[in-house]
């Protein structure tokens, strides 16, 4: 796993993909650039028919990867190609019907062998099987696990997050899905104090509705990392690589001096 810390004097961003999509070319250009402007984090989703966390921009993207025919192996096999390149810790973003399908030794196996930092899976039950035999595969991998928060979630759940000892945590900036416009004021800062002063120890990256500057100086005021996800793909739809690196280098020195 790569340990490297946000670029000094920027923000530390998470980034969002969709596997293959809209190309394999551009996107392996899209990661490297995300990798050379100094994105602390990207998430590359495995394409999957009902991702149901997900707004329409993203959905869409799902979508037209899996009309070009991406698969899960090969999105392992591409990430595998550019392992030692990458200075971004690479998560994978999935729907736990994907793990199940797989199996979940040869998903951990797969993401080993592609050099992933760590995993995120919004439908896994905390309190069920599943995510128990979910987590200890993962951390004999030594994969980092990426629990899901939103504001929704309760004290009692909160402290079974914490029991889990991760090293970051996603917290949802709102119910919903991603995409829509996120208000971020007092609701929000108390939100985060809460989750906060229950997970002192882990990282904490806020995302769903982030996407001007002024967004992740708000995120980044309170929690360390902010997640930009159905921005960027629109900015790849409508702009390329391009479009992007622009937008990102303005994210990533929102407020500094």
């Amino acid at each position: 796993m790569t340990n490297n810390k946000p670029t000094e004097g920027k923000n530390s961003l998470m980034t969002h993909l969709v596997g293959g999509y809209p190309d394999w070319e551009t996107w392996r250009q899209t990661l490297q650039l995300m990798s050379d402007l100094g994105v602390e984090y990207t998430e590359v989703q495995l394409p999957f028919s009902d991702p149901i966390a997900d707004g329409p921009t993203i959905t869409q993207a799902n979508y037209a990867a899996i009309a070009a025919g991406v698969t899960v192996e090969q999105v392992f096999a591409e990430l595998a190609a550019l392992r030692g390149q990458l200075q971004q810790k690479v998560l994978i973003m999935t729907y736990y019907n994907l793990i199940h399908k797989m199996g979940v030794g040869e998903f951990v196996r797969a993401c080993e062998d592609a050099g992933v930092w760590g995993v995120i899976v919004p439908d896994m039950p905390l309190d069920e099987e599943p995510h128990e035999q979910f987590w200890a595969g993962c951390a004999q991998g030594q994969l980092a696990v990426v629990p899901v928060v939103s504001p929704m979630t309760t004290s009692q759940r909160l402290q079974q997050v914490a029991a889990m000892r991760p090293a970051l945590v996603y917290g949802m900036s709102r119910t919903g899905i991603t995409g829509r416009e996120t208000q971020f004021g007092a609701a929000f800062g108390q939100y985060i104090a809460r989750v906060r002063a229950a997970l002192p120890a882990a990282r904490l990256a806020v995302g769903f509705g982030v996407q001007t500057p002024a967004d992740v100086q708000a995120v980044t005021a309170v929690a360390d990392t902010a997640v930009v996800g159905s921005a960027v793909l629109r900015r790849l739809q409508g702009g390329g690589v391009a479009a992007v690196e622009a937008y990102l280098t303005e994210l990533l020195t929102a407020g500094k001096p």
